[in-house]
């Protein structure tokens, strides 16, 4: 039970830094792109 809900919080955390990084790097496309890969892997 507690990991499972570790889990949803650090997928809550991860979601959140996600958006918080396509709207603070419009500027910086390329890093953008950078900084979505290393999430998705």
């Amino acid at each position: 039970m507690g990991k499972k809900k570790v889990k949803k919080i650090m997928k809550r955390l991860k979601t959140i830094a996600f958006i918080r990084i396509l709207i603070s790097n419009r500027s910086n496309f390329e890093d953008k792109i950078k900084k979505i890969w290393k999430f998705l892997q």
